[in-house]
């Protein structure tokens, strides 16, 4: 038993010490502001520790019941007939191993942690990203709307009918310069709506 336990040690030490490095990567890249990141690696990461860490509390779990059997239970776990009082030897090896798997589940959860809290600041960056790009796309449809009321005096002014403005030498300056107030006035006041909200 102590030999298979020592090899399941081994291996998940080495599993969380590949870890270690690539999360230490990505929380580098977090706070030294190079957000050079591949979601779906820093995802897959995440996904390996949340695994890693399910298969070490399973054999803490296992570890921490059998180490609170009786000793006539424990009597079993050996190959040879054993007297009940002589179980202290194998309760030692199981308390070890199982104080070593409990550190591991506490490291793995660290990590699990660190990635969560890279994921939230990713997904902050993320958000304000979005809110430029709304802040962007609300003042185009200002613009827009703006640009559409102009549109619609010089339409009304470039129909075939007569409206007296003819023979006015300074009807088309006013027109162009009624067309520019409005749709300056228009753009500034929707404007300073959009940033009251």
């Amino acid at each position: 038993l102590e030999t298979i336990l020592d090899v399941a040690t081994s291996i998940f030490d080495k599993l969380i010490a590949e870890l270690t490095p690539k999360i230490t990567k990505f929380n580098n890249s977090i706070m030294n502001n190079t957000h050079r990141i591949n979601n779906k690696e820093l995802i897959g990461i995440q996904r390996d520790v949340i695994n890693l860490r399910y298969k070490v509390s399973d054999i803490y779990n296992l570890l921490k019941d059998t180490s609170e059997l009786d000793d006539d239970e424990l009597v079993c776990f050996y190959m040879e007939i054993k007297l009940e009082s002589d179980t202290s030897e194998f309760e030692k090896i199981i308390d070890n191993f199982k104080l070593h798997f409990e550190e591991n589940d506490d490291d793995l959860g660290k990590m699990n942690d660190s990635l969560t809290h890279t994921l939230a600041i990713l997904d902050l960056d993320y958000a304000a990203i979005r809110n430029d790009l709304a802040r962007f796309d609300i003042n185009l449809t200002i613009l827009m709307i703006a640009l559409s009321i102009s549109n619609m005096i010089s339409s009304i002014y470039g129909m075939n009918v007569i409206n007296y403005s003819e023979d006015s030498e300074y009807a088309f300056g006013l027109i162009i310069g009624f067309i520019i107030l409005t749709t300056a006035s228009v753009y500034i006041g929707l404007s300073k709506v959009n940033r009251m909200k």
